[in-house]
């Protein structure tokens, strides 16, 4: 006989609620948009040449030309455009503060650039950092919209360094956010199922949530193919960094035209993965100490509504708890 276990539902969660899809999970639907309007060109051509301009020392020279630039929601009109500003500003900002390495940092981000990233990041319920956003959820595009999403038909619209190794590194991170969407969606239903005491529903809930973490370990697993460690680890990942910690600048970098005092962020990771957390989530792993709290302070490092989720997802009733609760096999 079955055993009903009593559970408190906080309402049953929809994931179009929180800008998030049945389809491509926190991946917008749509491509992203590869060019901003016209009014904004001049960010857009610096974009598209970082990789010659940092690499010949001139990407900061190249930043203070640029005219100061309206951003609204009068130059800036859809949500798409809102994300495509941010990837290019946190792209340009980024290669401003690191083409020099860590031992040439400038001590501040200049007000032509740090003025609209921070103004741009706060629509979106972002900082103005690189982040897992700016990389990867808001960096892709499909070389034939006619086939699907996979590794072989996408490619990233902004890079650092202009090489295959860091396109592909923010490519698979995009098939595991495609390959987690049917383990999210069973966790709704996984809920569902057990404010009605079915049992069976769970059951088949669970191994939808069991497959999806298979099929997400196995997109990453491969990284390997087109991305070189030494490549990504010498040439690419300095561009990640982000103002803690710095060397020479301990209490990070200032943002000119924005606050006076310095700030500090904490770079692009794939712990900012929302997707990631929900099943850390669902399943009520356990972390302590430095991992809780890094964990924690990256859902600061998320698009606001995502990091809703995400909480909103904590406050449904445990399932591990609920089966530990059941006296049924």
């Amino acid at each position: 006989q079955n055993s009903t276990v009593r559970i408190n539902m906080n309402g049953r969660l929809k994931l179009s609620d929180f800008d998030i899809s049945e389809e491509t999970g926190f991946v917008p639907v749509a491509p992203p948009l590869q060019t901003l309007p016209e009014a904004f060109s001049r960010w857009e051509v610096l974009a598209s040449k970082l990789d010659s301009l940092i690499s010949q020392g001139r990407i900061r020279q190249e930043v203070h030309r640029l005219p100061t630039t309206e951003f609204s929601d009068r130059t800036l009109k859809s949500e798409a455009e809102w994300q495509r500003a941010y990837v290019v500003l946190s792209f340009l900002s980024q290669a401003y503060i690191w083409s020099e390495g860590d031992k040439g940092l400038p001590d501040k981000v200049p007000a032509v650039l740090a003025v609209p990233w921070d103004g741009v990041a706060k629509r979106l319920g972002l900082p103005p950092i690189v982040t897992y956003a700016a990389t990867t959820l808001y960096n892709w595009a499909l070389r034939d919209p006619s086939r699907p999403v996979d590794g072989d038909n996408l490619y990233a619209l902004n890079t650092f360094t202009g090489t295959e190794d860091e396109s592909w590194f923010f490519i698979v991170p995009i098939l595991l956010e495609h390959a987690a969407v049917p383990g999210i969606k069973a966790m709704l239903r996984a809920h569902s199922a057990m404010l009605d005491n079915d049992h069976s529903a769970l059951s088949g809930c669970l191994s939808k949530v069991e497959s999806a973490l298979q099929n997400m370990r196995s997109a990453l697993g491969r990284m390997y193919e087109r991305c070189d460690p030494k490549t990504f680890y010498v040439r690419i990942r300095p561009f990640f960094a982000g103002l803690k910690g710095l060397e020479g600048l301990p209490e990070g970098i200032v943002y000119e035209g924005v606050d006076p005092e310095p700030r500090k962020y904490i770079g692009a990771s794939a712990a900012q993965s929302s997707a990631v957390h929900c099943f850390d989530i669902f399943l009520r792993a356990h972390h302590t100490g430095f991992d809780a709290e890094f964990l924690e302070t990256m859902r600061k490092y998320m698009p606001a509504r995502h990091s809703a989720f995400l909480d909103a997802l904590t406050r449904q009733p445990s399932v591990r708890d609920y089966v530990k609760q059941s006296k049924e096999p």
